[in-house]
């Protein structure tokens, strides 16, 4: 709470009395402190399950480390899914890097510092299935990554979603090929989308979506994949969804990326279904 209160002057001179080490004011009050920052609208909050800005903004939205989710404060119910990286903390940590991608201007919009830089057998956090599993409902999980290393042999693979066992119940990924790749219940018929070949340090959105059977792959808004798959998704014997990589001691693959506002919606396909769809900007924003 910031102090306030009407000054004391002479005429047109102020007249400034401390006491305590305070000010003194005539009528002293006290006000709230306005925070700088606000979560933006999102009209498919009630299905928000992660929301990672990769930002720490201190003493906002409940959050004390830079890989905390604020879904709870975009949903409006404040109270926001645990999740804490898993895997060697020097295969992810802070860095300096954020969203900068034509008007999406993240240091701009929402004075964004960092993102987090994650690679190998690690991941940003996992969904317990308990909490929340997906069976037949549709989901969109989407987040911009910035790619930081080429593929080669190993590591074969950016992971996107999924589980600990590569094809096992559910994997997203975008692969060696330059595919990016729905992998469900074991099926060993891969979604394939037009080859797309990365450029290092550049910033891309990407977002995968299941709706009914059908599934889609969009990058940068435009729809690169589509394709049909099993209309339940088998729950994990492990019981949990892992973020944007694998913990497994097989699986030392992950390819080195940044990642920023990383995004999990189970409940609703939030309407990517078309041949393009509008990519959100930052998950935070400066009033």
């Amino acid at each position: 709470m910031a102090e306030k209160g009407i000054g004391l002057f002479l005429g047109g001179t102020e007249i400034t009395a401390i006491q305590n080490n305070n000010f003194v004011f005539v009528n002293p009050f006290s006000e709230a402190v306005v925070s700088p920052y606000i979560v933006r609208n999102d009209p498919y909050s009630a299905s928000l399950v992660t929301a990672q800005p990769f930002n720490l903004f201190s003493g906002e939205f409940g959050m004390t480390n830079y890989y905390d989710s604020v879904d709870g404060y975009v949903r409006g119910d404040n109270t926001n899914y645990s999740l804490v990286p898993s895997g060697s903390t020097s295969y992810y940590f802070a860095s300096a890097s954020v969203v900068s991608s034509g008007s999406f201007d993240f240091a701009t919009a929402g004075d964004y510092t960092t993102s987090v830089s994650q690679e190998n057998s690690s991941n940003l956090g996992i969904i317990s299935t308990a909490d929340y599993e997906i069976g037949a409902q549709n989901f969109v999980v989407e987040f911009w990554f910035n790619p930081r290393q080429n593929h080669a042999n190993p590591p074969f693979h950016m992971w996107c979603f999924g589980t600990d066992t590569s094809g096992d119940r559910l994997t997203i990924q975008y692969s060696l090929d330059n595919t990016f790749r729905f992998y469900i219940n074991g099926n060993n018929t891969w979604i394939t989308t037009p080859s797309f070949t990365d450029t290092l340090n550049q910033w891309y959105h990407v977002a995968f979506v299941k709706s009914g059977t059908a599934v889609y792959v969009y990058l940068n808004g435009n729809r690169i994949g589509v394709g049909s798959r099993a209309a339940t998704v088998n729950t994990p014997p492990s019981g949990m969804w892992e973020l944007a990589g694998v913990n497994s001691g097989n699986n030392n693959d992950g390819l080195r990326k940044n990642v920023q506002d990383y995004r999990v919606y189970i409940g609703t396909d939030k309407g990517y279904t078309g041949t393009t769809i509008t990519v959100p900007n930052s998950i935070i924003e400066k009033t």
